[in-house]
Formats: structure tokens, sequence, C-alpha cells
């Protein structure tokens, strides 16, 4: 889980005035460039979606792969996209919100994951957010109820879906994204309500209160 009093949904003018962000709209990669990240098809889909898009700002948060910066950077000056892209690398965990509350969206392509915090902190502070669909994902996420979820190498699909978070007549439905995933989070991804849960299941255990299974099941329905 996460820290809720942390990570909460901010204006987006304020933050977008404290990155000093002049874009109309901001996509945010917060992961790094590494090969099961999927970074390429990531980038790959920017050099098709950008042109058509200009007033747009990928924040590309890069401390994992960043030797493989200067090589990205290269090819985006070929395409004449570099006032497009925004390059950081070590970002302070407390400023992380700031980061989501300026985005329109977050995207995360990994080929395989346990349970991303990236997801649940933009979940938590009301970005919409763009996952691959892999088992791991859809636990917590369902591909058009209040996320997309797109192969995480197939570039044209993560293009359908970015289309889909900047056309302006999906407002009411991403509003209805943004409610469902705050209220998930609410629920169940306190990271200070579910380790006292955690505590509090360890020492049930512990003194032969419960079987463990017993007990899985009575804090797995007290979340329904």
């Amino acid at each position: 889980g996460g820290d809720l009093g942390e990570f909460r949904p901010l204006l987006k003018e304020k933050a977008s005035r404290q990155l000093t962000i002049s874009h109309q709209h901001v996509i945010l990669w917060p992961r790094g460039l590494w090969g099961y990240l999927n970074s390429d098809i990531f980038l790959q889909a920017m050099m098709d979606f950008l042109p058509h898009h200009p007033q747009t700002l990928v924040i590309m948060l890069s401390k994992v792969g960043a030797e493989e910066v200067p090589k990205c950077q290269e090819e985006i000056s070929k395409q004449g996209l570099t006032k497009n892209f925004r390059w950081e690398s070590q970002i302070d965990h407390e400023r992380m919100p700031i980061y989501y509350s300026a985005a329109d969206v977050m995207v995360s392509l990994s080929s395989n994951d346990s349970l991303p915090n990236v997801m649940l902190e933009a979940m938590a502070c009301g970005t919409p957010v763009i996952m691959s669909d892999i088992v791991q994902i859809r636990e917590w996420v369902e591909s058009g109820k209040n996320c997309w979820l797109v192969p995480p190498r197939d570039t044209q699909s993560l293009l359908t879906a970015l289309t889909q978070v900047f056309d302006p007549s999906n407002k009411t439905i991403i509003d209805n994204f943004i409610k469902a995933n705050r209220k998930k989070i609410l629920q169940e991804a306190d990271s200070t309500t579910n380790a006292q849960a955690v505590r509090d299941l360890v020492w049930r255990v512990a003194r032969g209160d419960q079987v463990a299974d017993e007990v899985l099941m009575d804090e797995k329905q007290s979340r329904k």
C-alpha cells in the first residue's frame, strides 16, 4: 500500500506551476529505461503521438537505466521532439504526488511485475493509468472500468489508449475511473491500515486463535 496522507490528489494547475510546466498536457513515465519495462515501445509510440499533440510534455523519470538516456535523447532530437520531453532521474519520494497530479495519465508497460507502487500511487493521486495487460495488474484494475490495459509490446494499442485519454468526449468516463480508483485505494491500499492488519494477523496466528487461512479470509471479507 501507500501513505494516503502523502499520496492524494493535488490541483493540476498548482502541480504544473510547481514543476514549471507550460504544456497543456502531460504524460508521466515513472519507471525508467529497462528491458522488461518496454520503454522502447513507449518511446516509439511517443514518436507517433507527439507530432499530432504538440502541446504535450512527456516526463521521463529514468533513474533505472539512466545510461540509456543519451541514446534516447539523440533519437528524440532527430525527430524534432526535444521540447516535448523532460528527463529527470532522482526524485524525492515526497515530491512524487506533484508529478502524478500534474500528469493527465501515467503509463507503465512492464512485461512482468508484482504490484507496482507507481500504479497505486497514481491511483491515490487521482491520475488515470495505462497499464500493461498482465495477470498481476488485472488483479487490481479492469480495462474500461477503471483504467486502460494494453499488451506491453503493442505500440498501436498504446496509441489507441492515449487517444482515448486525450479525447474531450471521454471526460466523464475518466472522472469515473478516477473515482473508482480512489475508492479502491482507500479500501485496500492504505499502508497504515494494512500494516496494522498484518500485525494483528501475526499475533492472532501466534496465539493460535485461528488457522491462518481462516484469518486471511476474515480480512478479505472485511474489505468488501
